[in-house]
């Protein structure tokens, strides 16, 4: 941009100058192109917006808007520019009013361009941390800063101390947080990773977003106490209904991913190397997965609000179906050979995995009971009902498996104990001294051993054992 200068030689005084027709004419004209250049440069820069959502593009568009007015108004200061103003002014003060009003445009709108980009480029080192910093925790590191920065803005600057232009900055901030949130919590890559890195991950991603309102408010306290006359008394919700609903989804894939583990716990690494169905927990494991797997390929972004209703489908569905589906199929498939934990006997590992189970199975669905509408709907309905039937099958199993242990412990026990320790194994006649020789064989029962290992197990959940059984427990030193 450049302004045409007038084809007049200028070197004699204002007053000789502004009494030559010609030459005040030939200036007109040149005055003229000045002030529709200037018009229309002005109309161009303030119709300007910043490209993108970012906070950083609001400061690439104040440094671009104060390096062209800077331009213009550099060559205003010119004095061959000054010369002309003043021949005009001497020759025809009315004519240069026009002119003199697009000049004080330029002139206003250029400071408030210079000391907005001046204002902001004091933030800039941390929104570029928001940007580009490494990991969440960095963001977290960085909002503190950041607000302290902006509140020193709000009382400095003279543009940014105005509720039209802040709010619309610190909207700016939360987008660009937002969306650093959802590249770290990317569902695609985030249901591939370990559960407790996953987890980690969402924790911290929602902290972050707590973080940005938490010391938001704290910044708002802390410019009233400064003094300033000028509060952040801003629209909160502009500011955070999008972030606060972010938190909350964070908060349902930290559930998710909760729930996942309680259900993978049950088949601990113990269990896996102790199973005689090794297989077959392997499928179990694949069946678990298979509960997170619609999650990695969903058609909609969780995290905005315009599909709350999609992902709160998803969750339902989760919870209500899919948690008491995978452990009902769970215990239809193995009650027959169920994997004991470690060092667990037959039938105690066999309730204790069937209380693990029943345990999972109500955990969520007393969760469901504190929201009456999900378990009121029809499908509500018909999961509670799955919930019922399994939980019943499963004290079923339980009270058959410890009947028939009582029943058998109380028959066999005493049989096992009025056995003989030795018995006789052979005799034989020796030649020289006429006397037999006797061998012996040692008759301890290892089902004595088992007896005594399930009684143990069974108090431990709480179960009566018979009184011999009991007996025959507490004097193991003796009998082993």
């Amino acid at each position: 941009l450049k302004l045409e200068m007038p084809a007049v030689n200028l070197d004699r005084e204002v007053t000789l100058l502004a009494a030559v027709p010609g030459v005040v004419q030939s200036l007109k004209s040149c005055a003229v192109t000045w002030k529709k250049l200037i018009s229309r440069v002005l109309e161009e820069q303030l119709k300007k917006v910043p490209q993108g959502n970012s906070p950083l593009a609001e400061i690439d568009l104040w440094r671009e808007i104060n390096a062209t007015l800077r331009a213009l108004t550099e060559q205003i200061k010119l004095p061959e520019v000054q010369k002309v103003l003043e021949i005009l002014q001497e020759a025809d003060s009315q004519f240069i009013g026009d002119l003199q009003i697009v000049l004080s445009d330029l002139r206003r709108y250029h400071m408030q361009a210079q000391d907005n980009a001046k204002f902001l480029s004091t933030v800039e080192r941390h929104l570029k941390n928001l940007s580009t910093g490494t990991g969440v925790d960095v963001i977290s590191n960085t909002i503190p800063s950041l607000l302290n920065a902006l509140r020193l803005v709000w009382i400095m600057s003279w543009h940014y101390s105005k509720e039209e232009l802040m709010v619309p900055f610190l909207e700016r901030i939360s987008w660009e947080i937002s969306e650093r949130v959802r590249r770290v919590v990317d569902l695609q890559t985030l249901f591939k990773q370990d559960i407790g890195a996953a987890k980690k991950k969402i924790t911290e991603a929602k902290n972050t977003l707590e973080q940005w309102k938490k010391c938001y408010f704290t910044t708002c306290i802390q410019v009233e106490e400064s003094g300033s006359k000028r509060f952040w008394k801003f629209d909160v919700k502009r500011l955070f209904e999008k972030t606060d609903y972010m938190v909350l989804i964070c908060q349902d894939l930290y559930d998710i991913f909760q729930v996942t583990e309680e259900l993978q716990n049950i088949f601990i690494p113990e269990l896996i190397t102790v199973s005689e169905n090794p297989k077959g927990v392997d499928e179990l494991q694949r069946q678990v997965n298979i509960i997170i797997s619609p999650m990695e390929d969903l058609s909609f972004d969780p995290f905005s609000i315009g599909s709350a209703r999609d992902w709160a489908f998803v969750m339902e569905e989760f919870r209500e179906d899919v948690i008491v589906e995978i452990i009902k199929q769970i215990f239809v498939e193995n009650f027959k050979d169920p994997p004991l934990y470690k060092n667990h006997p037959p039938v105690a590992g066999a309730i204790s995995w069937c209380r693990s189970l029943s345990h999972r199975i109500t955990h969520p669905i007393t969760r469901f009971q504190e929201e009456e509408e999900l378990l009121a709907s029809e499908r509500g309905v018909q999961v509670k009902q799955i919930y019922l039937q399994v939980t019943k099958k499963m004290k079923a199993y339980e009270d058959q498996k410890y009947c028939l242990w009582r029943e058998r412990t109380e028959q066999i026990l005493p049989l096992l104990l009025k056995d003989t320790l030795l018995t006789l194994s052979s005799a034989t006649e020796e030649p020289v001294t006429t006397k037999k020789s006797v061998c012996f064989t040692l008759n301890f029962s290892p089902e004595i051993q088992e007896i005594i290992t399930e009684t143990k197990y069974m108090e431990q959940l709480g179960l009566p054992v018979p009184e011999m059984a009991r007996y025959v427990a507490l004097q193991e030193d003796k009998y082993l």
